[in-house]
């Protein structure tokens, strides 16, 4: 059985207004989940600064390969730099993707951070930011 992957994806760069549209229109062609790359995206949110420059997007992926996700997103919005947090809090697999300059790096959260997350659910609290541990 497939697991959800929680993605949050921040791009900088030409004109956010534009890469919403085709997001949303890839979205809108299907709405059980549109295909990027071999991952289908669903529960699309797009979070756009007021001048539609820069913005956010977040969506949930069926378990599958972050780094082909990344990658897949970079040739649909033609981008030179991409950022994806990720998280999958029953394995304890989470980090942030970056693709910057043609490079991609991969760095993963620490064995701490899934202890804190573990005590922050426990309690009900909302889980620890991951730029602490990055």
């Amino acid at each position: 059985m497939a697991n959800w992957c929680t993605n949050f994806v921040e791009y900088s760069g030409a004109d956010f207004k534009g890469i919403s549209k085709l997001i949303l229109s890839a979205n809108s062609a299907n709405p059980n989940g549109f295909k990027v790359g071999d991952q289908y995206i669903f529960d699309l949110y797009i979070h756009e600064d007021p001048l539609g420059i820069d913005g956010t997007f977040s969506f949930e992926t069926k378990w599958g390969t972050e780094e082909d996700t990344v990658m897949a997103l970079v040739e649909l919005l033609n981008c030179s730099h991409l950022t994806l947090e990720y998280e999958e809090f029953g394995n304890q697999i989470g980090g942030i993707f970056e693709f910057e300059n043609g490079q991609l790096s991969d760095t993963e959260l620490p064995g701490a951070y899934w202890e804190l997350a573990q005590k922050h659910d426990e309690q009900e609290l909302e889980p620890p930011d991951f730029n602490d541990f990055i």
